[in-house]
């Protein structure tokens, strides 16, 4: 589900109390501590390399392929936690599941998504490493694929000509 921004903030709670009883894991399950964001590092060539490294080093390649598109080479044989094919997501399309905001991208890189094979890198990368990671995924998507988020989500900050500066002066290095 992409984000529902059009929604208020009751709205939203109403929603998210009907999708609880879904399961019965909310009513017996504690809830873990939130996850804290941490700022951001500047938008800059040397972050964006830096996470270009990452996610090398992460093997993040390995699912969403070398330019973020979802056609790595395990894409075809992913599986959902039901043991269901799954699409790998391709990073340079938005809007993205938990949202296309560099804190939900954040956020999605330290917790994982469950059910899918998204894993948590909550323990393997330090939040400067999520951050930098954050800023390439970033820089993988083309302004004309951030238009439709002006329309609909009013309230996203894009910041598209800036980022796609940056990943040239990172791809010149």
């Amino acid at each position: 589900m992409v984000p529902q921004r059009h929604l208020g903030n009751d709205e939203r709670r109403a929603v998210i109390a009907y999708l609880k009883t879904f399961s019965g894991r909310f009513a017996t399950d504690r809830p873990r501590p939130p996850v804290e964001v941490p700022p951001p590092p500047p938008l800059t060539a040397d972050v964006i390399a830096r996470g270009r490294r990452i996610y090398q080093k992460a093997q993040c390649a390995e699912c969403h392929g070398s330019g973020g598109r979802g056609d790595g080479p395990s894409a075809p044989t992913m599986k959902d936690g039901r043991g269901l094919p799954i699409a790998v997501p391709d990073l340079t399309r938005w809007p993205l599941k938990r949202g296309s905001e560099p804190d939900s991208l954040f956020y999605t890189i330290t917790t994982g998504l469950n059910g899918t094979p998204m894993p948590s890198y909550s323990d393997a990368l330090d939040p400067g490493d999520i951050w930098a990671l954050v800023r390439y995924l970033e820089s993988l998507t083309p302004q004309e694929r951030r238009q439709p988020l002006d329309r609909l989500f009013p309230g996203e900050e894009v910041k598209g000509q800036e980022i796609e500066e940056a990943a040239r002066r990172a791809s010149a290095r």
